[in-house]
């Protein structure tokens, strides 16, 4: 059952990656606009990220030994928060991507 919950933490990030590069090829953006960042913006943004899951992580994993019963380890909350928010942040950012579009045209 371990396993499980690991694999489909997997297919969370292995689908939000595809739906980003499905997003990149519609839009049509070249590369160079994504890759123009600066490495210390880049490493500080993925810090604050990080450091916001794990945070998330921490409380989920609480709730979780508050209010069920289930037996979960730290790093099983860690994993099952962050694919899920891989999954929502990409759908949330697809439909603001779709208004965007609309309101240019």
């Amino acid at each position: 059952m371990k396993l499980n919950y690991f694999k489909k933490s997997i297919l969370g990030i292995i689908s939000a990656a595809s739906i980003s590069l499905a997003i990149i090829c519609v839009f049509n953006i070249p590369l160079q606009e994504i890759t123009v960042f600066s490495v210390q913006l880049l490493l500080l943004s993925l810090t604050i990220t990080l450091i916001r899951l794990i945070s998330q992580a921490i409380r989920f994993y609480i709730l979780l030994k508050l209010f069920s019963d289930t037996d979960f380890k730290f790093s099983q909350s860690i994993l099952m928060r962050s694919s899920s928010e891989f999954l929502l942040s990409q759908h949330y950012l697809s439909l603001q991507m779709k208004r965007l579009e609309r309101l240019c045209l």
